[in-house]
């Protein structure tokens, strides 16, 4: 099983929880493994870097993987 069908798996079976308690115990596991971006301290320079990406990532001026692969391979020719 791969990590995104356990998750999906996972976020199902919480989903469809009841139990307040066993939910309390699930959200404390979380917390002690996950750190949310509220709590995470950048730097100015990671900040503006951050937005400008996001900016990037609007105006569509990324390349997705197959073609960041395709452009890789044309600079790898001889």
């Amino acid at each position: 099983m791969s990590v995104a069908e356990l998750k999906n798996e996972l976020h199902e079976g919480i989903e469809n929880l009841q139990d307040m308690q066993l939910l309390h115990i699930i959200k404390s596991i979380i917390e002690q493994q996950y750190k949310s971006m509220s709590s995470i301290t950048l730097s100015g320079r990671r900040r503006e870097q951050l937005e400008a990406a996001r900016r990037e990532a609007a105006e569509q001026l990324t390349l997705s993987s197959d073609e960041s692969d395709q452009e890789i391979d044309t600079w790898l020719q001889p």
